[in-house]
């Protein structure tokens, strides 16, 4: 198991706590923070399921809950929920669903939020082949923008079992994506948008990938950087 970096050329439902991280001094590199429990995020009733995933830009956060009994079980749900004062109140600004609800689909397992997007995946739709979900806000308003899915999905893939997104970017991670002859070596991709057309524009895999390794199982994305 290792990490590769990129660089591109061109239970129940239980709770959230968050917390505020301040400085003592004005110099952040001079002071170690301290640390404070600001509010505590908790579901509407009778909503049951695990929190799987978890994301946070700004004065928004997105949860996701891909155990939830939502029209199926482990349906799954995603919640966004926005800060209402400068520090411990949030409240519900949308609760967001998959298009095809089907018995653990999981949707929400993985979640990533930058400014008005937020991707879910959903790894287990269509025998475990998995797709990403894009959600754009306009106003108070999320609307579905697109699904994705790469150019070579195959079952058992696990598409989407990990997310990020970043200035029009995105990397999805398929941890057992066939890489022949490495089985469940793994994959990530890269998906591009220009105004609401998203294309993927690149597979990565490590140069020693190996049967097993679950390449994809974690992924982040950072200017011309992808980490995988």
């Amino acid at each position: 198991m290792h990490t590769t970096i990129f660089r591109r050329t061109r239970l129940l439902f239980g709770c959230i706590s968050l917390f505020l991280l301040t400085f003592a001094v004005p110099s952040a590199l001079l002071a170690a923070p301290s640390v404070n429990e600001t509010a505590v995020l908790t579901p509407p009733m009778g909503i049951l399921g695990s929190v799987n995933a978890i994301d946070i830009d700004g004065n928004t956060a997105v949860v996701g809950a891909a155990g939830a009994r939502v029209g199926a079980p482990q349906g799954g749900t995603v919640y966004v929920l926005v800060r209402t004062n400068a520090v411990s109140s949030w409240e519900i600004q949308a609760q967001l669903f998959t298009d095809e609800l089907a018995n653990g689909n999981r949707f929400g397992e993985s979640v990533a939020l930058n400014g008005n997007t937020i991707l879910v995946g959903e790894p287990p739709f269509n025998f475990q082949a998995g797709r990403v979900h894009v959600f754009t806000r306009s106003g108070t308003t999320w609307s579905r923008e697109a699904v994705l899915q790469p150019g070579d999905s195959a079952i058992d893939d696990n598409f989407g079992a990990s997310v990020d997104y970043e200035d029009n970017e995105a990397i999805i991670g398929a941890p057992y994506a066939q890489s022949r002859p490495n089985v469940f070596g793994g994959a990530a991709y890269i998906f591009d948008r220009s105004g609401s057309t998203w294309s993927q524009t690149a597979r990565l895999v490590p140069n020693d990938l190996s049967s097993g390794d679950q390449f994809g199982s974690a992924v982040s994305i950072n200017g011309f950087y992808a980490i995988v």
